[in-house]
């Protein structure tokens, strides 16, 4: 156990401080495993609030890439009626 003021490792029956005199809080087995939940539960949500980010931008590059993948084509068969190309034969 360490101190929570100062990082000076203390035992585990120490009440205060040995370094700065601060007064310990004693942490019964029910408060640790409260706080491994709490903080399992902070890691889940980060990885979650991640996974929606990345999926997120996934979409977003992708509506992207239709975008442009219409466009594109859009313009070529403009190019195309304007030049008099109906079909691949009259390019042959």
């Amino acid at each position: 156990m360490y101190c929570r003021y100062c990082g000076t490792k203390l035992l585990d029956n120490d009440k205060y401080c040995g370094k700065c005199g601060k007064k310990l809080a004693i942490e019964t087995k029910a408060q640790k495993e409260n706080i491994v939940y709490v903080e399992e539960k902070k890691i889940d949500s980060i990885l979650s609030n991640t996974a929606i980010v990345a999926l997120t931008i996934c979409v977003l590059v992708l509506s992207l890439t239709i975008i442009i993948c219409a466009s594109l084509l859009t313009n070529n068969n403009e190019y195309n009626r304007l030049n008099g190309i109906n079909n691949i034969t009259d390019i042959i």
